[in-house]
């Protein structure tokens, strides 16, 4: 068996987040303040221009911090954040604060759109994979049994603007819309502080203002290759992809992208990059599209003037979305 989960991460830091990292394009533009930081497992970055060192500095220390906040709150792994203590609940209906209705309404928004290919509440499923193990293993199918009939949206119901109903014993995973979600907080930081030329790189999920911020794709299957690169403003990138955390055994792969609807890990992509105005739309729609495939999400990208989206096949065929070319560098 091979494990690729940690290669994964640290290729996904260095090309898919798109930078050419010690090497990054700032134009003519010398008067920038880069910081990064390891938060929510993964390398954050934040670039901020046009502004005295000084005050970029402590700029990005608070949006550093509200990364941190965002974290406690919607981590599944850490035993003093909000969802780790919703996850343990065993009530069926716990009162939650404004925030987390916020993020479970737009979970209840995407799912609904995706037709259930985004769901947050597979908890059970994906721990049960556990990719982060040093010896990930395919679970057997009695186990996956148990958790599919303790996971799925069908199970969760939001009222009351503060209620949450979850039955059985769901336990929710925001891994695919945590990220997306933290860097837009840490964004209206920023922009709350007057900061106007800024990009937000949390492991994939990036968020720019200003004009001119090139982001380099990573091609999924060569690792040292930029497949495409974009010239963004004021929008957010998200790219999900099988090459980030998987396993092979008997040459085939085993990644953490998985289809609610079996438990198993999605088929028919390589990877998805979804462009969107916030991060926590391009964020969960990468993921969603992904279990959808190539047909069904890129009809559902079409339907959407909201989004666009690029989508290479399990045979490394590439999928433009009619808006897409737009943002295209090279």
């Amino acid at each position: 068996m091979k494990n690729f989960i940690t290669a994964g991460l640290i290729f996904l830091f260095f090309f898919v987040v798109g930078y050419f990292i010690g090497n990054y394009d700032f134009g003519s533009n010398s008067n920038s303040v880069k910081r990064e930081r390891i938060l929510m497992g993964t390398v954050v970055e934040i670039i901020i221009r046009d502004v005295p060192e000084l005050e970029a500095n402590e700029a990005i220390n608070k949006a550093f911090d509200e990364i941190s906040r965002i974290d406690n709150i919607f981590s599944s792994y850490n035993d003093i954040s909000n969802v780790y203590t919703i996850n343990k609940n065993l009530s069926e209906e716990i009162v939650i604060t404004p925030e987390i209705y916020f993020v479970l309404s737009k979970c209840d928004e995407i799912y609904k759109t995706t037709n259930g290919a985004f769901d947050v509440s597979t908890g059970n499923i994906i721990k049960l994979w556990d990719f982060a193990a040093v010896n990930p293993a395919i679970p057997n199918d009695s186990s996956l049994a148990v958790s599919l009939s303790n996971s799925g949206w069908k199970n969760v119901e939001l009222k009351n603007d503060s209620i949450l109903i979850k039955k059985k014993n769901v336990s929710f995973n925001f891994g695919a819309i945590a990220k997306g979600y933290a860097v837009d907080c840490a964004a209206k930081v920023l922009s709350d502080l007057n900061i106007t030329e800024y990009l937000i790189n949390a492991g994939g999920e990036i968020r720019t203002s200003g004009k001119n911020w090139k982001i380099g794709i990573q091609h999924p299957r060569k690792t040292n290759e930029i497949l495409k690169t974009l010239m963004i403003e004021n929008i957010s990138v998200a790219t999900s992809g099988d090459y980030e955390q998987y396993f092979e055994i008997d040459g085939k792969r085993y990644h953490h992208i998985i289809n609610p609807a079996n438990g198993y890990p999605a088929n028919g992509c390589q990877s998805v990059t979804i462009i969107a105005d916030d991060d926590l739309t391009a964020d969960a729609y990468a993921t969603g599209v992904f279990v959808m495939g190539v047909k069904n999400g890129m009809e559902l990208i079409e339907s959407k003037t909201s989004i666009e989206g690029m989508i290479i096949s399990d045979s490394g065929e590439i999928f433009l979305s009619s808006g897409f070319n737009k943002y295209v560098w090279r």
